[in-house]
């Protein structure tokens, strides 16, 4: 934690207007993690610093970041505003992510959303289409053909899939993303 909060001194003495943080919290633990969010927070708010905030951890990014972009493989498959891609995913990459986060309170039992299975696609030989279509439930012949456009949402959030008014349909009939947000 100590090393973290150097790091985020140093990159701060100039009073940058944006700050890349590259897994900031990673090995930290639960408390020394909480702190450096914490931190990372204040000092936005007092500077106005803007960051790049890359990260694994769904819940650090779930409390510092206004808005997202969730990548599958370098390729932009999601972005918008942070509460919104928290509630209501509409690419089926984005759901498995959040349907694989580990919830605080071991008594709340859920389904898992969205199960990812099979290979990852080599990243020296990607395909021409969708770079998901070979784990997603949900591809059809479309998705293997030709990489989808972004498409807009709502106001702000963009996705790149074919289907993803299925997934909004799904995420409708099954809103546990609320429960995943007052439990995290």
């Amino acid at each position: 934690g100590l090393q973290q909060r150097v790091g985020v001194a140093r990159a701060m003495i100039s009073k940058p207007e944006v700050v890349v943080l590259d897994e900031p919290t990673s090995a930290l633990d639960p408390t020394a993690r909480a702190e450096i969010i914490d931190l990372l927070i204040r000092i936005q708010r007092e500077l106005g610093t803007a960051y790049l905030f890359i990260s694994h951890d769904l819940s650090a990014v779930r409390h510092i970041s206004h808005r997202i972009a969730v990548l599958y493989l370098g390729k932009i498959v999601e972005q918008g505003p942070s509460a919104k891609l928290f509630a209501h995913p509409s690419h089926p990459y984005s759901v498995g992510l959040l349907s694989s986060v580990l919830l605080p309170n071991p008594r709340i039992k859920r389904q898992t959303r969205m199960r990812l299975q099979g290979e990852i696609p080599s990243p020296i030989n990607l395909p021409k289409a969708c770079y998901l279509a070979g784990r997603c439930p949900l591809a059809i012949d479309t998705c293997r053909q030709a990489m989808p456009p972004e498409e807009a949402v709502g106001p702000g959030h963009l996705v790149r899939c074919y289907r993803h008014e299925d997934v909004e349909r799904q995420e409708q009939e099954f809103d546990y993303f609320a429960q995943f947000q007052d439990e995290v």
